[in-house]
């Protein structure tokens, strides 16, 4: 996994590898407060973790796949 950082802030993540049935690719991200409640929440309603929490020295991330097969990454940031 790789993060894309552009003027301080991620910019981008990309998935280096194959996850599950889904090849390497760039994803969106959503930036969030609280990364463990927000993939909490989102496996309530009905999204699947298929890469677990990634922790870099700017912040972590998890990436998720919603019920229809888009794929997400949460992110939190450090600073």
């Amino acid at each position: 996994m790789r993060l894309v950082v552009a003027h301080g802030e991620v910019a981008a993540v990309r998935v280096g590898q194959r996850i599950g049935t889904v090849d390497a690719q760039w994803i969106p991200y959503a930036p969030v407060t609280r990364l463990d409640d927000a993939v909490r929440r989102e496996t309530e309603l009905g999204a699947t973790v298929v890469r677990p929490r990634v922790d870099f020295a700017a912040g972590s991330v998890i990436v998720i796949q919603d019920p229809n097969g888009a794929t997400l990454a949460l992110w939190e940031s450090h600073a």
